[in-house]
């Protein structure tokens, strides 16, 4: 054996390098740029650094933890996200030694190398990676648990929940329900493991929870609540239709293709899983893995279906270190195929054009790590939102908030940032969700000034998103300045008082007309659609059905656009109708009575077995009246 000790440190040393050379980003800290995605990276940084409490104060699918995922100077230190860095590759590596040392045949250590350099691709280009790494980080630490009893593993297990749970909680919260399950399947000793080493640590894995949330600044019962609400209404609001060319139809069925196989090799190897309780856990478990990926990857099969293909690779290779032999060679030949499959985006960066990017990369990082002074933010790659001196004049020190999206105006104008808890308007997409904004901009806290830009995405609506915060807006603010963009409200002195004049309360069907009653108020109307069993197995499985609403003008124009069911429950504006800046001024100025007027409404879909074909209603007439005594 002692011949073969120096090939061994060798070989680990190598692995090591590799390891820090493939997972280590671009650069250590991330540019600021203008737009929805990095908007809302820097209004998150900027709450964070602000000390604005998560759950409460902020409500966004990234928790306190984020920051290291964003990557923006706004947030954090050097040595935060090197400290970070150094974590994330020095536990990668030692999967990738255990794998090394586990694996036999030389063709199996290739395929490991082939799932590592797969997983490099995604962990380093996106920010949506990092709590899913930490998710396969945890994954392995937990199976390693179930499989040898190792207590270091189920304390790594734990710390790795804690990490994903205060990043992304919808990363976070499966993380924690496989833990819970392990714990208590190991507490009934399903699995042979001692009973009272999982009672301990859970009572110290919920004491670090509770914990960590005074530092991290989470209220962690609004924390769960918000983010059960962002992620049920996710399912609804963020789905895009697959593209059903070629390509569309050819990645669906790739991934589909990989989870049935895995689903065979499960029922091929039932017997011997029934025998051997922890390699059945093992199998449940990532059939929960891989769900939660294909959901990520085609609910907006946009550039997310990367995130499927090489991601699974990895899921699917640390079950294949961690099951006996005998089905070890299921599992690995099943990686194998998840490999082949990621190849259609991998083979572009088998190249030396990527090589060179990946060095210049790591010169960048290293010079970044070791530079002194705090960096600053690049304000030239903010220039297209920089505000015309006469706002800017008006604004002075106030306090603002932007609706919809463009936070980046904050940073580039140098403004105080004082956010509505949903950040930005696309994901304020249930009742609750948009009752949290509306309510800020009623309290004593809220902003100064909001600035306001009309829109929606994905061909929603362009005004039921967020229509209690818009009810609020108009008792709240009044319209201060005007540009070629966007409109300067105000906050008023003393809030305006809105008056409900009555309720009005009936059933339509799917394709039947609503009659809108003229009326100088605003008509507030709740809608209760549901899903079928039918549809609801569609939804959780892939992609909600699709609802649109088809909308009437008094001038007799019609138009037709997306409808989200969860927003329609939590109530929206439907006789009034804004898409343009100058349609924003004439309603907010009017006290909502400008903008274009609706006179007919219909729900409508082309898959009518997805829903219940009667929807209940109710509808408000409100009116925005006189300034309260």
């Amino acid at each position: 054996m002692e011949h073969r000790r120096p090939v061994s440190v060798v070989i680990s040393s190598l692995l090591v390098f590799l390891s820090a050379f493939l997972f280590l980003p671009f650069s250590l800290f991330r540019e600021v740029s203008t737009g929805l995605d990095p908007s809302w990276a820097i209004g998150h940084s900027m709450g964070v650094r602000d000390g604005l409490v998560a759950g409460r104060d902020i409500i966004w699918t990234y928790g306190p933890l984020g920051v290291l995922a964003t990557r923006l100077s706004i947030a954090v230190e050097r040595w935060h996200l090197i400290l970070w860095d150094l974590y994330i590759v020095a536990s990668s590596t030692l999967i990738v030694i255990y794998g090394f040392y586990t694996l036999r045949s030389l063709s199996a250590k290739l395929l490991l190398l082939g799932v590592v350099f797969v997983t490099s691709l995604f962990v380093t280009r996106y920010v949506s990676s990092l709590p899913l790494i930490v998710f396969v980080l945890f994954c392995f630490a937990l199976f390693y648990y179930i499989r040898f009893g190792a207590l270091w593993a189920l304390a790594l297990a734990g710390v790795n929940a804690l990490l994903a749970f205060y990043l992304k909680a919808n990363i976070g919260l499966p993380a924690l329900l496989m833990l819970g399950v392990t714990v208590g399947v190991s507490w009934l000793g399903l699995i042979r493991i001692d009973r009272r080493s999982p009672a301990v640590f859970s009572l110290a894995f919920l004491g670090a929870l509770v914990v960590f949330s005074r530092p991290l600044r989470t209220d962690l019962a609004g924390y769960l609540v918000g983010q059960v609400h962002l992620a049920n209404a996710y399912n609804d609001a963020m789905a895009i239709p697959l593209d059903q060319g070629s390509l569309g139809t050819a990645y669906l069925t790739m991934a589909i293709t990989l989870v049935a196989a895995f689903a065979l090799v499960g029922l091929a190897s039932l017997r011997w899983l029934v025998k051997d309780p922890p390699s059945a856990l093992l199998f449940g478990m990532t059939a929960l893995h891989l769900y939660l990926l294909f959901k990520n990857g085609f609910l907006r099969p946009d550039e997310h279906i990367r995130l499927f293909f090489l991601t699974a690779p990895a899921a699917l290779g640390i079950v294949a270190l961690l099951v006996p032999p005998p089905l070890r060679h299921r599992m690995v030949a099943l990686t194998a195929l998840a490999l082949l499959f990621s190849l259609s985006f991998a083979v572009p960066y088998f190249s030396l054009a990527y090589l060179q990017r990946k060095l210049d990369g790591l010169e960048l990082y290293v010079r970044q790590a070791t530079s002194l002074g705090k960096p600053t933010i690049n304000l030239a790659k903010l220039e297209a939102d920089r505000l015309p001196p006469e706002l800017l004049s008006l604004i002075g020190t106030q306090s603002v908030d932007v609706i919809p999206w463009e936070i980046a105006m904050v940073a580039a104008n140098g403004l105080r940032y004082s956010p509505r808890p949903v950040i930005q308007s696309q994901l304020a997409f249930d009742g609750y969700l948009d009752a949290a904004n509306a309510d800020a901009y009623r309290s004593a806290g809220a902003p100064d000034v909001v600035l306001y830009e009309p829109g929606d995405i994905d061909g929603r609506h362009p005004f039921f998103t967020e229509s209690q915060t818009k009810l609020a807006l108009l008792a709240n603010y009044q319209v201060a300045a005007r540009s070629d963009r966007l409109l300067v409200l105000q906050r008023l002195p003393e809030p305006l008082v809105v008056t409900e004049e009555r309720t009005v309360s009936g059933e339509i069907a799917l394709g039947e007309v609503l009659e809108i009653e003229d009326h100088a108020g605003l008509q507030m109307m709740r809608a209760q659609v549901d899903y079928s069993l039918l549809g609801k197995l569609v939804r959780l499985l892939f992609q909600p059905a699709r609802l649109q609403v088809r909308i009437e003008f008094s001038d007799g124009e019609v138009r037709t656009y997306r409808a989200i069911p969860t927003i329609l429950q939590g109530g929206v504006l439907i006789n009034r109708f804004v898409e343009s800046l100058e349609q924003a001024e004439d309603f907010f100025g009017n006290r909502g009575q400008g903008g274009r007027t609706v006179k007919k409404l219909m729900l409508q879909t082309d898959q009518p077995w997805a829903f219940r074909e009667i929807i209940p209603y109710q509808i408000r007439y409100l009116h925005v009246g006189a300034r309260s005594d």
